[in-house]
Formats: structure tokens, C-alpha cells, sequence
């Protein structure tokens, strides 16, 4: 299963409204960042975003990957409809994510790894 998400929605809001383009920061970056790591193993989120307000670069591309004997030829389509759905489906692996990091950190700065500081 491929999932997409139409993220062109952000092409559309005011960027001349700070708090509208300050969503559109938080929300493309978040989005492409969950996209990275979702992706890591195999495909399963493609997002439409380049090609103006419908994504129509992005979508052909789809389309090409899409054709028979492509990479992305057996994989069928479900479209997500809005963030909190994105953040629902995705939920397990980016937590899973999140506590993988967590532990690496915790490891890399233990104590005993620590220089003294000098106060």
C-alpha cells in the first residue's frame, strides 16, 4: 500500500499572514520530514507538492512509477485526506522512530561519555 497526501494545500494559504505562513512552515516540514522517515524501509507515503496548486509534476511522476514493470507498478493507492489522518496511520513508526532516538541519545550522552565541565 502507497499512501499520498496532498500537501499543495499550502500553496494556497496567505504567506502574508504570519500565522498562515508559519503553518506552512511547520506543516511542510513536518510532513517531509514523516515522509523521510516512514520511507526509510519501503515506499509508503508519496506527497503531491511540486507542479503549482494541484501537484501536477509530482503526479506524473506517480504515474511513471506507476506504469508496468516500474518500481512502484504493484503498489496500490490510498489517498489520505487531511494531517490528523497522516499522523494516525503513521503513528507506529514514527514513534517507534522517536524512541530508537531517544535510546541512541541517551546512550551517546551518558555520564561517562561527558567531558567534565568547568564551572
Amino acid at each position: 500500500m502507497l499512501y499520498t497526501y496532498d500537501l499543495t494545500y499550502t500553496l494556497k494559504m496567505n504567506r502574508n499572514n504570519q500565522k498562515e505562513r508559519r503553518r506552512i512552515w511547520d506543516e511542510a516540514h513536518f510532513v517531509s520530514s514523516l515522509q523521510g522517515i516512514v520511507n526509510r524501509e519501503k515506499p509508503r507515503l508519496y506527497l503531491y507538492f511540486i507542479g503549482g496548486e494541484d501537484g501536477s509534476i509530482d503526479r506524473f511522476w506517480l504515474d511513471k512509477l506507476r506504469e508496468p514493470g516500474e518500481w512502484l507498478a504493484e503498489h496500490s493507492i490510498e489517498e489520505i485526506k487531511n494531517l490528523s489522518e497522516l499522523i494516525e496511520i503513521f503513528r507506529d513508526i514514527y514513534l517507534g522512530s522517536l524512541s530508537m532516538m531517544k535510546a541512541s541519545l541517551q546512550h551517546q550522552t551518558s555520564p561517562q561519555r561527558l567531558p567534565a565541565l568547568k564551572t
